[in-house]
Formats: structure tokens, C-alpha cells, sequence
């Protein structure tokens, strides 16, 4: 999808939120490759809550260290460029949207959990076929890959929160009723968002085509793995049980990863725990 027309349809009527300066420095550094780690912990030490998270990251029981990580530079260094790059997106999304509205019977706040378990689960699932996919990349894609709802959310507000809901109560196609009911979709908007933050094009990709799940999603791996992570929040979110995970795991994806129960069965686990439902 080319994201220019869309871009010039909505000119005016939507608010995507641009990037930091900061974060557009950091990210261009990153992939860069040849950056020298006093040059991202210069860059990080611009803003203090990200610097801190990132010392607070480096510093915990997931890096074993002996000695204590004091500087910027030492924790962009522990850190390491791919998960560097996916705590500053997950940041930065927090940050922006935060403080989306609370709307009457509809917190926003669930969109974001949703992309955190999703990112979570990616990250659980079997990386059958994905070939080079890192953990940080599958992350990155299950944090992002419904950002687009953020910006319908911020938006539409009340009238997207009725939308959400009816779709719940018809199991109506939800891209189908946002661009019956608003004009547009949350993943024609993160195609859009992706292009305005210049995130990976795995990220574009899976924003666009996770919820086309008898076409991409059943021939592209990456994607039909995002699909599968939709599916296990949503049987987290819904109290849904593995044995019967036939009946709610999209049948593309399904034939082409063929994850195992007993695979799927700690993923749903974990995401139950997340969600805050008993294991």
C-alpha cells in the first residue's frame, strides 16, 4: 500500500504525531551501524525519563551483571543496538498517548495493553520460518502493529469506542466497519504512521496486512505470526481455552506455521498472566 494517497485524503482531518527530535536522532544513529556507543548515550542523555528506563533496564535481573550499570553509555552498550531501538518505540509510544481521553464504558489504555501482550507473545511463539527475525524485531511488530486503533481512538473517541463495540456484539470484520462507518482503517492508518516514523518495513507490513488472513497473512510468515499473537490476546482477553483453539486461530496462519498445542498452550498461558486472568 502507498501511504501518500491516504496521507492526502486525511491532510488536516487526522493527528499523526510526529517523532521526537530526539528519537529521530537516536533511531538514525542506530541504524547507522558504525555508531559509537558515547554517541547514543550523548544522544539518550538528552531526555532524562528514556535515559533513566534505559539504566533501569541494563540494571536488572534479566542482564546478570556484577558490576552496576551507572552511565548512559555502559547501558546503551548492555543494551544493545536491536533492543535499544525497541525500548525507545515502546517509550515512545507510552508517552505519546498516555494521555488519550477516557471515553464512558471504553478505556484506551486496553488498545495499549493489547499491543504490550501482543509483544510479548511474538516474542513466546516459535519463530518457525521467520528466518532472521530477531526477538526485538517480532517485538517491535507486536507492539506496532495496531497503531493505527491509537490514532482512531484519539480521533473518533466516543464514536470509534461504539464502533469497537458493536463489532464485538456482530462480529462484523473490524477494517470492514471502520472504513464503512469512518472512512478509514486503523491499518490503512498504520501503513501511514509507519511512513511518518520511518519504522522497518516488516513493521509497515504487518500494520498492513494482519488482518487479511485468507491472503497475506496465510502466505507471509511474519505476518501470519502477528496473526497468531492477535488471536492468542484475544483468547487471553476472552477467557477462550486451548482446546479449542481450532475454533478461534485463523485458519491461513494456521496451515502455514502450524504451531503445536503444546507450543500455544504456554504462549496463552503467559498472556492469560499478562492480562491479568488466572493461569
Amino acid at each position: 500500500m502507498d501511504p501518500r494517497p491516504i496521507n492526502q485524503q486525511l491532510a488536516g482531518k487526522l493527528n499523526i504525531p510526529s517523532l521526537p527530535e530526539v528519537i529521530i536522532r537516536l533511531n538514525e544513529l542506530i541504524d547507522r551501524g558504525d555508531v559509537r556507543m558515547s554517541e547514543l548515550g550523548e544522544q539518550l542523555a538528552l531526555d532524562p525519563p528514556l535515559a533513566a528506563k534505559a539504566l533501569r533496564i541494563a540494571n536488572s535481573a534479566y542482564f546478570g551483571l556484577r558490576v552496576p550499570v551507572e552511565s548512559i553509555e555502559h547501558a546503551a552498550s548492555v543494551l544493545g543496538m536491536r533492543s535499544l531501538k525497541s525500548m525507545v518505540m515502546q517509550a515512545l509510544v507510552l508517552d505519546l498517548f498516555r494521555n488519550l481521553e477516557v471515553i464512558p464504558d471504553f478505556d484506551p489504555r486496553e488498545v495499549w495493553k493489547r499491543s504490550v501482550v501482543a509483544s510479548r507473545v511474538a516474542m513466546d511463539l516459535p519463530r518457525r520460518r521467520l528466518g532472521g527475525a530477531s526477538y526485538e524485531d517480532l517485538q517491535l511488530c507486536g507492539l506496532l502493529h495496531d497503531i493505527g486503533e491509537f490514532v482512531l481512538v484519539d480521533h473518533f473517541g466516543e464514536r470509534y469506542s461504539k464502533l469497537l463495540k458493536q463489532v464485538a456484539e456482530s462480529g462484523e470484520d473490524l477494517v470492514a466497519a471502520e472504513e464503512r462507518v469512518l472512512g478509514v482503517s486503523h491499518v490503512e492508518l498504520g501503513v501511514l504512521v509507519a511512513q511518518v516514523w520511518k519504522l522497518p518495513e516488516s513493521v509497515a507490513r504487518v500494520a498492513e496486512f494482519h488482518h487479511d488472513l485468507e491472503g497475506v497473512a496465510a502466505h507471509d510468515p511474519l505476518v501470519a505470526h502477528i496473526a497468531y499473537c492477535d488471536a492468542i490476546v484475544d483468547a487471553a482477553r476472552l477467557d477462550l481455552v486451548i482446546e479449542d483453539s481450532k475454533d478461534w486461530l485463523p485458519a491461513g496462519p494456521r496451515d502455514l506455521l502450524g504451531y503445536r498445542r503444546t507450543e500455544l498452550e504456554p504462549c496463552l498461558r503467559r498472556a492469560r498472566m499478562l492480562w491479568g486472568r488466572s493461569a
